[in-house]
């Protein structure tokens, strides 16, 4: 009887150590788009930036045409 109960045991705490890794596993994916997509976003918007910048500017040189512009971050 004790053996019975305690393979019962093992058995549900084994079912819910591989329940928890799988949900673990859930977790990390998600984790993982979502750094990917936060990633891609500041890219873009660090392009968008950039040609924002081209646009006030017109081209890379100041109002004479003598000196390159110089951005500064």
């Amino acid at each position: 009887m004790v053996g019975a109960k305690l393979l019962l045991t093992i058995q549900l705490i084994t079912r819910m150590q591989k329940l928890a890794q799988e949900q673990n596993e859930k977790i990390e994916k998600v984790n993982r788009e979502r750094k990917f997509h936060q990633v891609e976003a500041e890219h873009k918007e660090e392009e968008e930036s950039e040609e924002g910048y081209e646009q006030e500017s017109g081209d890379e040189y100041d109002d004479q045409g003598d000196k390159p512009r110089v951005c500064i971050k």
